[in-house]
């Protein structure tokens, strides 16, 4: 679903968050670095402002209605440690995921206190008491990707600033040196501003880089199609043998070099994958290894992969040991998630519980 958002609303959000986090948050988080401003505050306007007031929201609803939410907001007011910058991230994704199960009526505990364990936070069925904890974990950048973040952050910036009713096809086709990324990005901020001031789609043909830009018409789609690119971004070509394997060792890593889920309780692990361009592989090809991670641990409910993308459409795929759902949430922004059930899952759940857990995601 897309979300539409009120200048009220926004209005409404900054002020709860100047509230919340200080008059002068924005400022402080911009010279330390914060998630929230460096991933929140490098994207168009009419995105990143979406995006800000859901998690006013969602900051607001844990605060009021969750246990223990202190300490985790703190993480995100004040980060301290080695790397206060990926303190907050982590905090971040645990409040986005636990503000999804909270919105499906469950009842939400962070850092519970279960053995030796204490998982993000634990969610219960208000009705029957069942409990869940619940893991969260972000997928780490592969080093390829940081050496060559620059270019395509700031080509992405052009694709969501573009306005509304235009298409921007573009495709990064090699890695390439920062000289060549600046003379790469000069040429597509070219095309862009020289397509909106004559209201004609502009082309940007090299060997390591295309792009279409123009209207939502025939004509642009058509030169898109003529030059197999698609609207959005992608690119560029990764080694995706090795980078689809971070996952599967992240999930070994939690599971069982930090046994971070307690066995005496059904768990979930997510796993944040949020910054659209590194999306590039269909995450159903995971689902024979996830299955074998999971199977010698009984007390794991599910791995639940959360990523965000630069095209598709919406879309649900369901299957008996998995579930596939895309769901647009600012165009061209698709966020896609991705549950695969253990099949040796063995503790007690009811089918009631599993069914309200599946509608968290879809």
């Amino acid at each position: 679903m897309t979300i539409h958002l009120r200048a009220s609303e926004l209005v409404g959000a900054i002020q709860y968050l100047r509230r919340i986090l200080g008059e002068e948050f924005l400022n402080r988080f911009y010279h330390t670095n914060h998630p929230m401003f460096t991933f929140f505050f490098q994207w168009p306007e009419q995105w990143r402002m979406k995006r800000l007031a859901r998690l006013a929201r969602a900051i607001e609803c844990l605060d009021s209605e969750a246990g223990n939410f202190g300490p985790l907001l703190r993480k995100i007011k004040d980060p301290r440690g080695s790397d206060p910058a990926e303190q907050a991230g982590d905090a971040l994704s645990v409040l986005e995921a636990a503000d999804r199960f909270l919105g499906q009526g469950f009842t939400i505990s962070f850092e519970p206190a279960i053995g030796k364990k204490k998982p993000d936070f634990a969610i219960a069925d208000p009705k029957s008491a069942e409990q869940v904890v619940v893991e969260v974990t972000r997928l780490g950048t592969s080093r390829y990707l940081k050496e060559t973040d620059l270019v395509r952050s700031r080509l992405l910036y052009l694709c969501l600033g573009a306005p509304v009713g235009w298409l921007f096809c573009g495709a990064i086709l090699a890695a390439m040196p920062r000289q060549r990324e600046e003379e790469i990005y000069r040429q597509a901020e070219e095309a862009c501003r020289e397509s909106v001031v004559s209201g004609s789609a502009r082309t940007v043909l090299e060997s390591d880089f295309k792009l279409v830009v123009g209207r939502d018409n025939a004509v642009t789609r058509r030169l898109a199609s003529q030059h197999n690119v698609q609207h959005g971004l992608v690119g560029p070509p990764i080694d995706l043998g090795a980078d689809m394997a971070r996952t599967p060792r992240k999930i070994y890593e939690k599971l069982v070099e930090k046994q971070q889920l307690p066995s005496s309780t059904p768990g979930i692990l997510i796993i944040w994958e949020q910054n659209p361009l590194y999306s590039v592989y269909d995450p159903t090809s995971f689902v024979d290894v996830m299955g074998g991670l999971m199977s010698q641990h009984p007390h794991v409910l599910s791995v639940v992969l959360l990523q965000e993308a630069l095209q598709g459409d919406d879309l649900v795929r369901a299957a008996a040991n998995y579930m596939y759902i895309q769901k647009v949430i600012a165009e061209p922004l698709v966020e896609r998630r991705f549950v695969v059930r253990n099949p040796a899952f063995r503790l007690q759940a009811s089918q009631e519980l599993i069914k309200r857990l599946d509608r968290v995601f879809i």
